[in-house]
């Protein structure tokens, strides 16, 4: 009997490393997405805005159109909302015909089918009604300028300053969680955010000090300032959605889907009528022409094809963000962010010196060499300001206080998409409280196997 138990015992032993195997390999997997999808939607944008097309008046021009950018950024966040049905459907028919206990990354946490205490099944409560869906609203608003302005600044500076600049979210949501969610900063975090300023200092000196930025250097100051001024709308965001949907448990992908419905309607009801009617230098004297984009992209199949890879890269960026979001530590968002950036960076100096010849990308000058220890000092800090790198001498508070209720809004700060505070509520509140670095904490049931990794405070999409 002995031997009998210890076989059945090792077989249980095989098949749950199997399970494990097989969930870590997905996770990563969905994370070398996130990082592929991540890169190429920044530099697609940027090689766009640098391709000519013949638009309605006939004439050759580059293709930038900062705004419509933005609405098919939108149209494809909005299509999350047809796959979240689509999945709720399946999970729902798979219960019925098989009376299975199911679960699904793209229904969020504690979604789908789980065992009730008597066995049978049920669902979870959904807080997906009209109600909420008009509480998304808001917050959308805030989406749609802070990414319409960002859009415009990289009309003005590289596509790898871009990206690095981004860095100021986690300076301007850091004060606002002060100022508004009573957040307690430590040294050690107040450190982290002078050295990212540093850093941000750097780099914009750096791009403005290439001859690869705008021939204009009053217009890059202006792109720089537009950058840094959508990180900051981008802060409130995250405060207003905490106001809004406070108490709302709402699955990831229905926070995608319904900002992208949003925005949709805002750019056709409000401002793509409203940046046609203001003047400016596109064609027929408007400051953006929506029709010529869509007559610029029908004349140009080229450019039609990369508006579609951008299209499905933003599109799967966010379900790979949805998918990853309860395995994704502190450590594995600074390593994304960090390689996310490394990436672009490295994509735009392959596409001047390898594949175009010069025509698009950006070239590695004596400036380059600022900004890259701008990017350093940024990574640094940013770790420093996570705790990931702890500095002699600074007070660290214990890991049950880092992970209160009341640090949502620094759960998603790292995230280099758009991510709710919402998203990583339910991952803080009910993580594990342990005294580890990163904790690992490993539940396995007759029909599934579940994993939370647990760091210290960032817990959003990808």
């Amino acid at each position: 009997s002995t031997q009998r138990y210890m076989g059945i015992k090792t077989e249980a032993a095989v098949l749950l490393a199997l399970r494990l195997s097989t969930m870590f390999n997905r996770t990563y997997l969905l994370f070398a997405g996130g990082l592929f999808f991540g890169t190429i939607t920044s530099v697609i944008t940027k090689v766009q805005y640098e391709m000519n097309a013949v638009g309605m008046d006939g004439v050759a021009r580059p293709f930038e159109k900062p705004w419509f950018a933005s609405f098919v950024m939108f149209t494809a966040m909005s299509f999350a909302m047809l796959i979240y049905w689509g999945e709720k459907w399946r999970v729902q028919s798979h219960r019925r015909k098989l009376g299975e206990t199911v679960s699904s990354p793209l229904l969020g946490p504690d979604r789908g089918y789980i065992p009730a205490a008597n066995g049978a099944n049920h669902t979870t409560a959904d807080s997906t009604s009209w109600k909420t869906y008009f509480a998304i609203m808001g917050p959308s608003l805030f989406d749609l300028i802070a990414s319409t302005l960002a859009q415009i600044g990289l009309l003005f500076t590289t596509v790898s300053a871009f990206q690095m600049l981004k860095g100021a979210l986690l300076i301007f949501s850091a004060f606002l969680s002060v100022l508004y969610l009573k957040k307690k900063l430590y040294g050690y975090n107040w450190l982290g955010l002078f050295l990212c300023f540093c850093a941000l200092a750097m780099v914009g000196a750096a791009s403005l000090g290439s001859p690869q930025g705008h021939r204009d250097h009053f217009l890059e100051i202006c792109g720089i300032g537009l950058i840094v001024a959508g990180q900051l709308i981008q802060a409130f965001q995250f405060v207003v959605e905490e106001a809004l949907l406070k108490d709302v448990r709402v699955p990831p992908l229905v926070i995608v889907g319904m900002e992208g419905v949003w925005g949709v309607v805002f750019m056709v009801l409000i401002f793509l009528p409203a940046v046609y009617l203001i003047p400016g230098g596109d064609v027929g004297g408007a400051y953006e022409n929506t029709l010529d984009s869509f007559v610029k992209l029908r004349n140009d199949h080229v450019l039609w094809i990369t508006m579609f890879l951008y299209w499905v890269a933003i599109l799967m960026y966010n379900i790979c963000g949805v998918c990853v979001t309860e395995a994704l530590s502190a450590i594995h968002h600074t390593i994304l962010d960090t390689l996310r950036t490394l990436c672009v960076w490295a994509l735009d100096l392959a596409l001047y010196y390898v594949f175009t010849d010069g025509k698009f990308g950006e070239a590695w000058d004596n400036w380059s060499y600022l900004q890259l220890a701008g990017f350093v000092v940024l990574v640094y800090g940013t770790m420093v300001y996570d705790g990931i790198i702890r500095v002699p001498g600074l007070e660290y508070p214990e890991e049950a206080e880092k992970l209160a209720p009341n640090s949502n809004l620094m759960a998603v700060l790292q995230s280099p998409i758009r991510a709710s505070p919402i998203i990583a509520r339910h991952e803080v509140v009910s993580a594990p409280k342990s005294r580890s670095r990163l904790g690992s904490q490993f539940h396995s049931d007759a029909s599934s196997v579940s994993i939370s990794l647990v760091a210290p405070s960032s817990q959003g999409i990808l």
